[in-house]
């Protein structure tokens, strides 16, 4: 690697940093790692053309050429994948009303949500790789089968979900018809972690 192309390598490895800092190896999101792929290959397209026009084995018009080549490669990459991640959009809950996170010691985080929903059904399938969710019900009914059976829970009470405890998305769940909740879900979570993961 010649010392003209070594930030540029600098750059893409920071970059690849970055974008997988948060999730993990085994879990990067899918949208940055597109954006990472896509950098990269116009990267690498960029330095293989400045070394080729540089060293003189092409003349300019091929370098103009395949320049030009490159950027419609990479603009047809980046096309298919926003149709792509548009036809693949991640889970997610509905009625957050707001959410925060607060720093604790031991590198760990304190996330709060606040949840609104009516005749919501079941969540998707996910888990929490977190110390723990406690779900607190503000007002209305919702329910759980964290304890290994339905249960109703009203105004005042709550429920804990243990770590990596998968659920949502079951057949069994009692239909609670027009009812509505409004929840406080506080759970803990390693600083820099996901509190949830989606099943597919």
């Amino acid at each position: 690697m010649t010392a003209s192309n070594a930030p540029s390598f600098i750059i893409a490895l920071r970059l690849f940093q970055v974008l997988s800092s948060n999730a993990g190896l085994c879990a990067i999101d899918l949208q940055k790692f597109g954006i990472f792929v896509i950098f990269l290959v116009f990267l690498i397209g960029v330095i293989a053309s400045r070394y080729i026009f540089q060293n003189n084995t092409l003349s300019l018009e091929f370098y103009e050429i395949g320049f030009v080549g490159i950027i419609f490669l990479t603009f047809i990459t980046l096309l298919t994948f926003v149709v792509s991640a548009d036809d693949h959009e991640q889970p997610k809950f509905e009625g957050l009303l707001s959410s925060e996170v607060f720093a604790l010691d031991g590198g760990m985080e304190l996330y709060v949500e606040k949840r609104a929903t009516c005749n919501a059904g079941t969540t998707p399938k996910h888990f929490h790789p977190a110390a723990g969710t406690l779900v607190y019900v503000l007002d209305g009914v919702s329910q759980s089968k964290s304890t290994g059976e339905w249960k109703n829970y009203t105004t005042g009470e709550y429920w804990y979900e243990p770590t990596d405890w998968v659920h949502g998305g079951e057949a069994d769940a009692p239909d609670l018809g027009d009812a509505c909740t409004e929840l406080l879900v506080v759970r803990v979570v390693d600083k820099g972690k996901k509190h949830t993961v989606f099943v597919e």
